[in-house]
């Protein structure tokens, strides 16, 4: 598995707007691995199934 530490970059427009829920994450972190090794989300990019499941659940914990 991969690193699983991954970033949140967010807009200091919103970071006052506790309505607003936003971030926009990069490669770095998630637990794809080889040619994935990255934050990868695409179901249809040839990535393991599972890996993918598991980095979006990140984001979604990340997020709240």
């Amino acid at each position: 598995m991969g690193n699983t530490e991954i970033k949140v970059l967010e807009f200091e427009l919103f970071k006052n707007q506790p309505q607003i829920v936003h971030g926009v994450f990069t490669r770095d972190g998630g637990t794809s691995t080889g040619a994935f090794d990255s934050l990868n989300i695409g179901i249809n990019s040839g990535d393991e199934l599972p890996a993918i499941a598991n980095n979006r659940k990140f984001i979604s914990r990340k997020m709240g």
